[in-house]
């Protein structure tokens, strides 16, 4: 049996959609679809409440705690020889079971595609030049790093979403037993996840599929403005720290793929925090938080030891602007 976990909290305008593309499916399979409610608020619940009628649905509810804790009830709960992770504003193609499911059953994790969907406007996001890879032992390095990096592995496309994300994934449930998503964590939780995951794999196979359609939403957590967005991108920084640091110092690989993650959140933080338009403290304060904030050993580590190659153009030019020392300048004229 597949489980079918969708953490959902407020999302009212699209769950049902979501529900519906997995019960829509072709084919006939032995799954089962667990809803956890996060201690929603709208009419997410009552919406949930009329798919109990279907068998194949469960609904739990909880007080809020998060996606991470949600996630890791739904794992609790599952009944499945085989974990898969659908977020509440996404869903999934009607084939996807059919192309999917049977892949995983001389494996331990099967990785597919995302389509991106904003509005009107459709992204495919193919991963890798293959059809079909299967990795074992310490070829499986590269799919672990592919979470945080293309540019270690030569099957990988230059997409413009990595598959860090836990959804577009089916999981062998028995290697989950000890891995559980980090529920203090608000931002790369997956990420971390999936590392963990990985690790207890003893082999991941990638089908070229398009299966997960990923809505993107400008008002989600994400994409929003937060005042405890430094706060959250650190503690991910902290932990993933944690994890290269001790599993992997003597792979230089993940020491560089640590590196450019770090630098990238530099980016992400002026983009999504200190000059974001909601942001109302005038250019010389944010300014100093900024510079201070650079102090911290990640981001000075990050500075100083990113591979310049690594970068896109856009990194590339912030990146000689932070060397240059020209930070000040930047920020006065851009903002």
């Amino acid at each position: 049996m597949l489980s079918i976990i969708i953490p959902v909290y407020n999302c009212e305008m699209f769950i049902s959609k979501c529900i519906k593309s997995i019960l829509n499916q072709k084919g006939n399979f032995d799954y089962e679809i667990i809803l956890i409610d996060d201690g929603s608020t709208d009419r997410t619940a009552e919406i949930c409440k009329e798919f109990i009628k279907f068998s194949k649905v469960k609904y739990y509810r909880q007080d809020n705690q998060g996606v991470s804790a949600a996630r890791n009830k739904g794992i609790e709960v599952s009944s499945g020889e085989f974990i898969m992770f659908v977020d509440s504003d996404d869903y999934i193609d009607e084939n996807t079971l059919e192309n999917v499911l049977y892949q995983i059953y001389d494996c331990d994790i099967v990785i597919f595609n995302k389509v991106f969907i904003k509005k009107r406007n459709v992204k495919y996001n193919v991963l890798y030049k293959k059809n079909l890879i299967v990795r074992s032992n310490q070829d499986k390095d590269l799919f672990k790093l592919d979470l945080l990096t293309y540019n270690f592995d030569n099957l990988m496309n230059k997409v413009n979403f990595l598959s860090c994300g836990c959804t577009a994934k089916i999981f062998r449930k028995d290697i989950l037993k000890n891995v559980k998503f980090i529920e203090g964590c608000k931002y790369g939780e997956d990420v971390l996840f999936n590392l963990n995951a990985y690790d207890n794999a003893n082999k991941i196979k990638y089908i070229n599929f398009n299966g997960y359609y990923f809505n993107i939403n400008d008002n989600s957590s994400t994409h929003k403005f937060r005042t405890d967005w430094i706060d959250i991108q650190d503690y991910f920084l902290e932990k993933l720290q944690d994890v290269i640091f001790n599993k992997y110092s003597t792979d230089y690989r993940y020491l560089d793929a640590f590196y450019f993650t770090a630098f990238t959140r530099i980016y992400s933080l002026i983009k999504n925090y200190y000059f974001h338009k909601e942001y109302k403290k005038c250019k010389k304060v944010r300014y100093k938080e900024l510079k201070k904030h650079l102090e911290n050993e990640i981001y000075g580590d990050s500075i100083k030891y990113v591979k310049f190659k690594f970068l896109n153009f856009k990194q590339k030019i912030f990146y000689i602007i932070i060397k240059l020392h020209l930070l000040k300048f930047f920020c006065y004229l851009a903002y």
